[in-house]
């Protein structure tokens, strides 16, 4: 089976844009054909609810968005109650982990995310921290990966993983 290639959030944005733009092209004629207009509408809904059925990953994406407009909204005043990992600690695992995602299938190769296996941000031991990409860093959050596996990813041999990415 082919890798899927991840979708760009500015191809949602775009999309909506170019939406936006052709329904303000036709709202003159909207006016004369009013019938036909909420025809056009009523499918371009039902094509929406569609993608939105079919497609994970947009309503993952939409999800977050509106998540976190509701937090901006709502709680824009207020500060994260959540204590910031400490530098050395980042550091030490993103030494451990070469500066590189500890999923061995993933070669993405910016500064990863540092992630809390058990979910626990409270829990800062070296062993429940793992550094992921990005991508990984939201499957491992969407379920996508076990704690056993990420477990295991942070403490095995990081000499085999070396020659595998050299």
């Amino acid at each position: 089976m082919a890798k899927r290639r991840p979708i760009r959030e500015g191809f949602w944005i775009a999309l909506v844009f170019i939406a936006i733009v052709i329904f303000s092209l036709v709202a003159d004629w909207w006016k004369e054909n009013a019938t036909l207009g909420w025809i056009i509408l009523g499918i371009l809904l039902a094509v929406f609810a569609f993608l939105l059925y079919r497609f994970a990953s947009l309503r993952g994406w939409l999800g977050r968005q509106v998540k976190s407009a509701a937090e901006k909204a709502v709680f824009e005043e207020v500060a994260s109650d959540r204590e910031p990992l400490p530098q050395y600690i980042r550091e030490e695992v993103l030494r451990r982990a070469r500066y590189r995602c500890e999923n061995e299938r993933c070669n993405y190769k910016q500064k990863p995310h540092i992630h809390h296996i058990d979910m626990n941000n409270s829990n800062n031991h070296l062993s429940n921290l793992i550094a992921l990409c990005p991508n990984c860093h939201q499957r491992a959050h969407d379920g996508k990966f076990t704690q056993s596996q990420l477990f295991n990813w942070a403490k095995r041999d990081f000499k085999r993983l070396k020659s595998r990415r050299a």
